[in-house]
């Protein structure tokens, strides 16, 4: 996981991930569900898990009555994605995938099945009973947000490709509610006091999903700093620019417009089917469950130990991304079938989220290292530079010996070989960790 992680320059470590993840194959796209797979088609290898994430992010606001059980709570399908690129990357791509919940957002569907807006938007309010309104425009005061919401009945979908809209939002007195964000990832209560209109504004169980797109530079006007709570509730995504001009005239291949048309259709007749039924609960076989603990025991302990103590939650954040991802490829694998009450997921969608997962926990390590931070991680760089120096195998005497030129003790290397960057080959001996 991080032996390509460990040069001690952070651009260039940004660099090289991204050229990685670029020319890196999609291991488990054969796996996709097939309401997925027309869609990801469309799309250069390159751009596939960037559009892959942002359909799974903006269907996880659509899917009603789906929940799961997570560290002894329960939890729902909503992530939070942001995608960080320059100009030219191909992030503007990711806007069409925002149609597929325009059927459902406007409440419309032709009766012979097909895709069939209304001639003119329809605006909401309390009294339009069948419009089911799932957006919320980012460019918002606190107050704003929190009745839109509440309208909403603590459902939404935050989806804003321009970040500096919502950093411009968030330098406002009055109009910073990203401490709303970092409740609603955890469905925590929401409430607001309106002293004009003597009015509670109140959300007992928010389920918001929320997507963002900006440049590099746009980032820190919404995470201030890899310390704020707000940066691990994202799953975060680079996506770099190319310098080959496409064909804009082609008319080969998939029409892409016409592929989320068709999708969106699927997509409200899932959304209804769900709202009908009693309910479905997404879970993880036994072997998942052992497989998934001990994949994010070794993240935690080699990113914290080598990279930054910071990114201890953001690992544990990225868990329950994982999770919710499970639950949105399973609930829309199985749109076919008849919803049972427990669900469970599928190996093909376990794996599809693991790959994913992977990604996020480099993209993590990215998206820290251009925000500012408050204290230097020193410890970490001293680790970091002792696991470089390592051979592949080696003896604790060589390590104590290593370790002595950044002055760490025998007792810290001690504390340190014994980690999940190491793995024991025998008294004495031990392996780094792939």
């Amino acid at each position: 996981m991080l032996n390509e992680k460990m040069d001690e320059n952070p651009k260039n470590r940004i660099d090289k991930t991204s050229n990685r993840q670029i020319d890196s194959p999609f291991k488990h796209e054969d796996k996709l569900p097939e309401f997925l797979k027309p869609i990801i088609e469309c799309y250069p290898e390159k751009d596939k898990k960037m559009i892959l994430l942002s359909c799974i992010t903006v269907i996880s606001s659509v899917l009603p009555k789906v929940k799961g059980k997570y560290n002894q709570h329960i939890i729902y399908p909503n992530l939070y994605l942001y995608i960080i690129g320059k100009a030219g990357s191909g992030k503007g791509e990711v806007n069409r995938t925002r149609k597929l919940i325009e059927l459902i957002e406007k409440g419309v569907q032709s009766e012979d099945g097909k895709f069939n807006l209304l001639e003119q938007v329809i605006t909401y309010s309390k009294n339009t009973e069948h419009i089911n309104p799932i957006m919320i425009p980012a460019n918002n005061s606190a107050a704003g947000f929190t009745k839109l919401f509440v309208e909403r009945e603590g459902n939404g979908l935050v989806f804003e490709t321009e970040g500096d809209t919502l950093a411009n939002t968030f330098r406002t007195d009055y109009g910073n509610w990203s401490d709303m964000l970092r409740k609603a990832f955890h469905h925590e209560t929401i409430s607001q006091y309106r002293k004009t209109d003597n009015e509670l504004l109140k959300i007992d169980e928010p389920k918001l999903s929320v997507l963002i797109t900006s440049t590099p530079n746009q980032l820190g006007g919404i995470v201030k700093s890899a310390e704020n709570g707000l940066f691990s509730r994202f799953m975060y995504w680079y996506t770099e620019p190319t310098d080959t001009f496409i064909d804009v005239f082609s008319d080969e291949g998939n029409n892409r417009e016409n592929v989320v048309k068709d999708s969106a259709n699927l997509l409200y007749t899932l959304y209804h089917k769900l709202q009908e039924s009693e309910g479905v609960e997404v879970g993880l076989s036994q072997g998942q469950k052992v497989q998934f603990l001990e994949y994010f025991r070794k993240a935690k302990s080699q990113l914290t130990n080598l990279i930054h103590t910071d990114l201890e939650g953001t690992v544990n954040r990225i868990a329950i991304s994982m999770f919710r991802i499970v639950m949105v490829l399973t609930v829309i694998r199985n749109m076919d079938n008849e919803y049972s009450e427990l669900l469970q997921c599928c190996d093909d969608d376990f794996d599809l989220a693991l790959e994913i997962a992977e990604d996020l926990l480099v993209n993590a390590q990215q998206t820290m290292e251009i925000l500012p931070k408050k204290e230097h991680d020193e410890l970490s760089d001293h680790k970091r530079a002792l696991f470089v120096a390592l051979p592949d195998e080696f003896t604790t005497a060589k390590a104590k010996e290593l370790a002595r030129k950044w002055d760490m003790s025998d007792r810290l290397v001690d504390r340190f070989i014994k980690t999940d960057c190491f793995t024991k080959v025998k008294h004495g001996t031990y392996r780094k960790a792939s």
